[in-house]
């Protein structure tokens, strides 16, 4: 995801010079953006799932391959 449609948000908090500003990412706030995800998510099993990158032994770590993860939408 190289530009995302959620944003985020920067605030002041206090009228100090030494205190953090209140940062909130806004990270799959929008759902397009979950849903690119898990696009790509699911398109990247996709690739590892070929013959030619079996060969070299891929593992999927997280969240594993007996995860069912489906778009409701579409798939890649």
């Amino acid at each position: 995801m190289i530009k995302p449609l959620s944003r985020g948000s920067i605030a002041i908090n206090s009228t100090s010079i030494v205190d953090n500003p209140l940062i909130d990412c806004g990270a799959l706030t929008d759902p397009t953006d979950i849903e690119l995800v898990l696009s790509l998510f699911l398109k990247n099993r996709q690739i590892m799932a070929q013959p030619s990158m079996q060969a070299l032994g891929p593992t999927e770590i997280s969240p594993g391959l007996e995860s069912q993860i489906q778009s409701t939408d579409q798939h890649i």
